[in-house]
């Protein structure tokens, strides 16, 4: 696996590389700043998108399999475009979980309107429809830190589920680059004076529902364990909140859940997503809205669509696909309680469930919540907004505990071993063997001699005497091969002894016999 820096620094080289061959499509854009109540968004206007190919949209389920995959190729078989073997030309690296050991590859965006554009694919196909796990978290983070460190500065997204915006439906995340101020969403977060810095907030002067959280400015520091603990916590205190704000949506699809998540290196933020086209009124034109969207960047494909987009309104679009937030108001006591509560703490995994501290705010803080909302109650019962909202949010939790106890029981058994209150497990030392079977002697086999006799004096080995094929003397050395044709046991194929010497030798005790015989197998170690 090649060192992640190495990794970042080489895609300028490898996306001109890609351009020149013809493997990557390049569609250059322009970029109008529009402000909307004190917020400034990005509109990227790019015509030569009515000219790219138009793929169906996917469809995502938590039990897709590598068989299901997005479009045809020319020759009419599917393909799945982030599946090994990559496009050599558009495969930069490859990257490797150290505690999980799950693997991923970089590869460059094939169909590119930003410069430098690349995804964080999984090896392994997984749905684009289930939650970020830890190790996806902590490798997004990573790759984000290792751009800086060269002086660049990216930020990532992530679509998911059918409502998000997605195109695929191989789990990726996605990189591009950013001003020095990042984008808006990441500008407006920056604004925000919190009590608790370490709670979950939401960002007033947004129309639609948005949870954030910001990271410790030294997380850098922080070491790999730690590092992820602190990200997978922060994701799910975000994806509860998300859930929680799709449970009170009275016109929810059904389904899973769809949301965006934007990562950057001070912030990460999950927005739940309601649609995933908006039409305009205008034109009737559909705007597909994904992460890049919330992120305060839109794309539109002419300039009658930038008209449109401009009179409608960029938040109006974005709360038409978004979810009405619950926590706006700086008195929702639901935001209070969440701002003055513990954090989630995973105190213990197992594969059956997860028990965790704080999660969610008592009842009473639910009671204002709904008086808030005009006395409007949760549509379903259940903690997502849906039955399969629910079982997708179970089973990533299922999941995330399963992951978390592994790794817990390996640094408890390693520290007591280290301690010396354990032995270590025999598999643990156990050297690799590979068992050596000595053949008997064919002479004993034919009957010729019994076990510890002499096999041929001195007298016998005289000229013209006559001589065996096995005699010890000259006896070639019997391979692996000829030991496999020869049987395991002689007592079969023992006929009458035939002495070859006319002196009998003195006979040996039945112990001195066993400990003689040739018949013997032998454990030796691999290393022999």
């Amino acid at each position: 696996m090649e060192h992640i820096i190495d990794i970042v620094s080489s895609i300028p080289s490898r996306f001109g590389n890609a351009l020149k061959t013809g493997d990557l499509f390049f569609f250059p854009s322009t970029i109008e700043k529009h402000v909307e109540q004190e917020i400034q968004y990005e509109i990227r206007l790019c015509p030569a998108l009515q000219h790219k190919p138009v793929l169906p949209t996917p469809h995502f389920s938590d039990d897709l399999i590598d068989t299901e995959l997005t479009h045809e190729s020319p020759n009419g078989k599917k393909f799945d475009p982030f599946q090994p073997p990559y496009n050599k030309n558009l495969h930069v690296g490859d990257l490797r979980d150290e505690i999980s050991g799950e693997e991923f590859a970089i590869l460059l965006n094939k169909y590119s309107v930003v410069p430098l554009h690349f995804l964080l694919v999984t090896k392994e196909f997984k749905s684009q429809a289930s939650p970020l796990m830890p190790p996806e978290l902590v490798q997004t983070y990573t790759l984000l830190l290792s751009a800086r460190k060269i002086g660049k500065k990216l930020f990532a997204f992530y679509n998911c589920g059918d409502n998000s915006g997605a195109s695929q439906p191989h789990k990726h995340i996605q990189f591009i680059p950013v001003e020095d101020d990042g984008p808006p969403i990441e500008r407006l977060a920056r604004q925000a004076r919190l009590e608790f810095p370490d709670r979950p907030f939401s960002l007033e002067k947004l129309s639609y529902a948005s949870h954030s959280y910001r990271f410790p400015t030294n997380l850098e520091a922080y070491p790999r364990e730690g590092l992820e603990e602190l990200l997978a916590n922060a994701f799910l205190q975000l994806l509860d909140l998300a859930i929680s704000t799709i449970r009170h949506e009275p016109d929810y699809p059904a389904g899973t859940p769809s949301y965006n998540v934007i990562m950057t290196l001070e912030h990460l933020h999950i927005i739940p997503r309601r649609l995933e086209n908006y039409v305009l009124e205008d034109t009737g034109d559909k705007l597909n809205i994904n992460a890049l969207g919330f992120a305060g960047m839109l794309l539109v494909k002419s300039s009658e669509e930038l008209a449109a987009v401009k009179r409608e309104g960029v938040a109006k679009i974005l709360r038409g696909v978004g979810l009405a937030s619950s926590l706006s108001s700086s008195s929702s006591p639901l935001r209070m309680a969440l701002q003055g509560s513990p954090p989630i703490v995973l105190t213990h995994w197992t594969a059956s469930k997860v028990v965790a501290r704080g999660l969610g705010p008592p009842p009473s803080v639910l009671a204002s919540e709904k008086a808030l909302l005009g006395g409007k109650k949760a549509k379903t019962p259940i903690i997502a907004g849906s039955i399969c909202g629910g079982l997708v949010f179970i089973a990533w939790l299922i999941g995330f505990g399963i992951y978390f106890r592994k790794r817990y029981n390996r640094k408890q058994r390693n520290r007591a071993i280290a301690a010396g209150n354990a032995a270590p497990r025999e598999k643990d030392l156990e050297l690799a063997k590979e068992k050596i079977v000595i053949p008997p002697d064919p002479a004993i086999l034919l009957g010729q001699r019994k076990p510890g006799d002499i096999a041929f004096p001195e007298r016998e080995n005289a000229k013209g005497h006559h001589h065996l094929p096995w005699s010890h003397h000259d006896v070639a050395p019997v391979t692996s091969e000829d030991s496999s044709q020869l049987p395991a046991s002689s007592s079969s194929l023992r006929g009458p002894p035939t002495s070859l010497s006319k002196e009998s030798p003195p006979k040996k005790s039945a112990l001195e016999t066993k400990e003689s015989s040739i018949e013997d197998e032998m454990d030796v170690p691999a290393t022999l």
